[in-house]
């Protein structure tokens, strides 16, 4: 990090979406994972991968072009090669630090509880009030109360099929801890049944993809 945000260039990697340098996660062999940068268009836009970015020897990769919208959720899940994206959403008891989940599968974590809070984690839900800049680390942002930002657009979500109310959904917003992070703290229905529940928000009426679930131990 340098200055509470992330940096343009990782491992000698750049990204450019649109022309505008991208805040960069990770560099791999065969994956680069970065944030959309801050750009006014919408719709399609090129992107390039930049190698030895910066150097003599820089090299940029054949133009992709990709769809750029207001939001397009996703939830992140721990991965456990679920068929038709079956896997379980990142999430945690309240604000952390355990993780819910099924113990045979993820090491120290517990099934979830009808009527408990819990922190699911995904990204791609669009702008909040106030704004947070691409790459900016939120809790580092002082105009942000304890880092939290809300979402702009109106949230829905079902857990189980089950709608949640609006006053069980206690915040959704970018995480504070992380750039590109977005959390929704949710209240698991009562009447939520025991087993892997299938969870689905919509963000401004554009919904997450189907597959992703939370376990839930019955009564």
């Amino acid at each position: 990090l340098v200055g509470g945000r992330l940096p343009t260039k990782l491992g000698g990697v750049c990204v450019e979406a649109a022309g505008v340098r991208t805040p960069m996660l990770f560099t791999g062999w065969n994956q680069v994972n970065f944030q959309v940068p801050d750009v006014a268009v919408k719709g399609p836009v090129p992107l390039e991968v930049i190698t030895n970015c910066g150097t003599a020897g820089e090299t940029r990769s054949g133009i992709e072009v990709v769809n750029l919208a207001d939001s397009t959720p996703a939830f992140f899940v721990m991965r456990l090669d679920g068929l038709d994206g079956a896997n379980p959403v990142a999430a945690l008891h309240g604000g952390g630090p355990v993780l819910v989940g099924d113990p045979a599968e993820i090491p120290a974590a517990s099934p979830a509880q009808p009527g408990e809070f819990v922190s699911l984690f995904g990204t791609g839900f669009g702008l909040t009030i106030p704004s947070v800049e691409a790459g900016k680390i939120p809790s580092n942002v002082p105009r942000l109360t304890d880092g939290q930002a809300v979402l702009a657009s109106e949230v829905t979500i079902t857990i189980g099929g089950i709608a949640v109310p609006p006053e069980d959904i206690f915040y959704a917003g970018v995480a504070p801890c992380c750039a590109g992070l977005d959390q929704l703290v949710v209240k698991v229905p009562s009447a939520a049944p025991a087993g892997n529940l299938p969870v689905e928000a919509a963000i401004g009426g554009v919904s997450t993809p189907s597959g992703p679930y939370i376990i839930v131990q019955g009564p």
